[in-house]
């Protein structure tokens, strides 16, 4: 089986078609018949495998644990080799190192079922992360096997450089509700065509017959650093596209479909702040002839990006372009010869995009836009679609549900260098940790991030912290914060414009809080949590700046 790395070109001077080459997934819409005659219709239904359950955790044990709740497996390849077709694989909350290639497969009736557990307190879920930080090659999570769903894992990138996060050569598979972020995103991160993505769907070595992939409701951002090889999504075969939020990625493609990319669906996905929107295109095919053909591209907002929807290479003549919401992309919405009908051309009103929050704020046009004909029966957060009759466009239904609250904010620290595992900073809600990052992890520049929260009761306390966890001298630190939001709530003085509304607490003397009219995101000021470098710091030292807010 060959691996397929996503390549690209650089585009033609002069020239407005760009023939860049990528990786996408594909679903089969028209290939039943195609299947019938191959003779892999399934004349009857097989009994159902018995369902088993293994369990995969941090503190488990891949020699001497059985895979059982109480004796967990410790990574999720042990579980994939004991896994037979019906297994669940419920992996617990916590970091999980590893670059491994999952190969067992399912059946039709008898799915085999990677699920990422969620701790209730704090909604963590399974974090992935790759194993070295200093490899610029390799794949977090490939898998081979066909039958199988993979839900609800986030795959953090932060800090290395690895540029492949998940990437699938199976058929029938079912990538959904994971995070994906960060990936191949540093300053330093190099560029070239073997490319990467944050999640890949490739075809296989058997001619034409890797089908029924569908990516859905996954949250894919930041991904590369000012390199054009590497995609947030990216497909090569038949596969279904729908419901997922793809941002931040200035120099590659929030979709892109390339090399053997047709029969595929492309609805109510949400591209925001990339280079080229979707990029529709076939190219340096491996096992099909092309061009890129059959491809629907529906109900997508693609918005504040350098090219709005994009044909590239060989495209075909029964591909759809419908009632899709363009906007602010500089150089156009269409690419010349996208005949495109139902476009509707507005701001699309997010909640508040520069929070992460892209729900449709009421009056955005967006809402009852869309059309039935590929829209999937659920939004992102898993509400029904439609609400009132009516379709939306973009990944989530307008008035499926009151969305949950968020937390959104903008920080940056002092401290570029490697040593890692001493100072972190995090944000707290009554108490409970909701984000935490290493000072090591992100670089200096400010960094925005969105958590979901459910504080409960009449008022809750949001606190951002800075924490030493081992005890360490001569390490200067600083975090500064920044334009904190919550949706449905007041934060008084959220830019740390005046010195009124928050309060500053600290366990050791040495620390200092203050308003900085230095460092700031938006504004003329920011709030900085200081520990000087002289002073030696404890486990447990920490220092804080917190307001009770009403809910």
């Amino acid at each position: 089986m060959r691996l397929r790395i996503p390549c690209a070109a650089l585009p033609s001077p002069g020239s407005q078609t760009m023939h860049l080459s990528g990786v996408l997934s594909g679903e089969p819409r028209r290939g039943l018949a195609l299947m019938a005659g191959l003779g892999l219709m399934m004349l009857a239904s097989p009994a159902h495998a018995a369902v088993s359950h293994l369990y995969v955790a941090t503190t488990g044990n891949d020699s001497t644990g059985n895979g059982s709740s109480g004796s967990p497996y410790k990574t999720i390849l042990r579980a994939s080799q004991a896994a037979t077709p019906g297994a669940i694989i419920h992996v617990a909350p916590g970091t999980y190192s590893a670059s491994f290639l999952t190969t067992k497969s399912g059946t039709a009736t008898d799915r085999i079922r990677y699920v990422s557990e969620t701790d209730p307190a704090t909604g963590a879920r399974a974090r992935i992360v790759p194993p070295n930080t200093t490899a610029t090659t390799g794949i977090v999570w490939e898998n081979r096997g066909a039958y199988v769903d993979i839900d609800g894992f986030e795959f953090d990138g932060t800090g290395t450089k690895m540029p492949n996060a998940l990437l699938n050569q199976g058929s029938y598979v079912t990538i959904s509700n994971n995070h994906v972020h960060h990936i191949a995103n540093g300053s330093n991160q190099p560029c070239n065509s073997g490319g990467g993505s944050g999640i890949n769907i490739v075809d296989t070595a058997i001619p034409g017959l890797m089908t029924g992939t569908v990516v859905t409701r996954n949250k894919v951002h930041d991904i590369g650093y000012n390199c054009k090889y590497i995609q947030n999504i990216y497909i090569s075969t038949r596969a279904t596209v729908t419901n997922n939020l793809s941002y931040n990625n200035t120099a590659g493609a929030g979709i892109h479909l390339w090399h053997d990319a047709h029969e595929v669906v492309i609805a109510n996905n949400t591209i925001y702040n990339t280079w080229m929107g979707i990029i529709v295109g076939g190219g340096n095919y491996y096992e099909y002839s092309g061009p890129a053909d059959y491809v629907d591209v529906s109900n997508n907002i693609v918005v504040n990006n350098d090219y709005g929807i994009s044909l590239q290479g060989a495209t075909g003549s029964h591909n759809t372009y419908t009632n899709n919401l363009v906007y602010q992309n500089t150089h156009y919405h269409f690419s010349p010869g996208a005949n495109h009908t139902g476009t509707v051309i507005a701001p699309p009103q997010f909640v508040n995009a520069a929070g992460g929050d892209f729900h449709l704020a009421p009056g955005s046009l967006a809402i009852n836009a869309g059309s039935p004909a590929f829209a999937p029966s659920v939004d992102l957060d898993g509400n029904p679609r439609p609400v009132d009759g009516l379709h939306d466009i973009g990944a989530y239904e307008y008035g499926g549900s009151t969305p949950g609250q968020v937390l959104t904010f903008w920080e940056k620290d002092s401290v570029a260098g490697p040593t890692s595992g001493y100072w972190f900073k995090q944000a707290l809600v009554n108490g409970v940790v909701v984000w935490e990052s290493d000072v090591t992890a992100d670089g200096t520049a400010w960094q925005s991030h969105s958590v979901a929260i459910n504080p409960t009761g009449a008022s809750f306390n949001l606190q951002f912290r800075l924490i030493s966890k081992a005890g360490v001298s001569n390490y200067p630190i600083s975090v500064n914060i920044d334009d904190v939001a919550i949706n449905g709530v007041t934060v008084t003085n959220a830019g740390f414009e005046t010195a009124t509304g928050w309060t500053y607490a600290e366990t050791k003397t040495a620390f200092t809080g203050s308003f900085d009219t230095g460092a700031f995101h938006g504004g003329a000021a920011s709030y900085k949590l200081f520990y000087p470098g002289a002073t030696l710091s404890a486990a447990g030292d920490n220092s804080t700046v917190s307001q009770t807010l009403q809910n």
